[in-house]
């Protein structure tokens, strides 16, 4: 649900809006209807608990996020700062809402927001971003990759070329069995 809700933000907007996206709205509805049965059914739950369960529902909420932003597949020169906004205020709210400062795994949202930063007219420093960051599996970076791929030189543009003529799954998999390197290690602590 929260991957729908990103992927019907009009990341390709010429203009800017200081307003943040729906999808952080939906996000904290939810989170907030958490909260509020936490305290009123959960009082039976420990601290420890409760301090478990939020903490789970954070790192369901970071990837769910990072997940809906690889899916993205029209960007703009604005999207960079338009994800920069809603990630800022989602974890403004989060922190809020839950008293956990800092918001448990929204760094590595920040993280994966930032490789939309990147200038997609240089592959090799978009491919160096995805070296150095493993904890994201390939499925995630390749819809980066792909934005970040020219054409091949002997492919016209009027028979349908696009800039992203190697597919994500195409990405997925040079990034899983070409990559050098050790496997990518899990974010997630035990």
């Amino acid at each position: 649900m929260i991957s729908a809700a990103i992927a019907s933000v009009k990341w390709d907007a010429p203009d800017l809006s200081t307003q943040h996206s729906p999808y952080v709205d939906m996000i904290h509805s939810r989170f907030l209807d958490l909260i509020t049965c936490l305290d009123d059914g959960g009082r039976s739950l420990s601290g420890r608990m409760r301090h478990i369960v939020l903490g789970g529902s954070a790192l369901h909420i970071a990837e769910m996020v990072v997940e809906g932003y690889s899916r993205i597949r029209r960007t703009g020169e604005n999207t960079p700062l338009i994800m920069s906004n809603d990630v800022s205020t989602l974890k403004t709210s989060l922190e809020h809402l839950s008293k956990m400062r800092p918001f448990p795994y929204m760094e590595h949202v920040q993280d994966f927001s930032r490789a939309f930063f990147l200038d997609l007219e240089s592959s090799d420093m978009v491919i160096e971003w995805a070296k150095q960051h493993t904890n994201y599996p390939p499925h995630r970076i390749s819809g980066e990759l792909a934005q970040a791929q020219p054409p091949p030189p002997n492919v016209r543009s009027h028979r349908g070329a696009s800039r992203r003529w190697l597919s994500p799954s195409g990405w997925t998999f040079y990034l899983t069995f070409l990559s050098s390197g050790p496997a990518p290690q899990s974010h997630v602590q035990s």
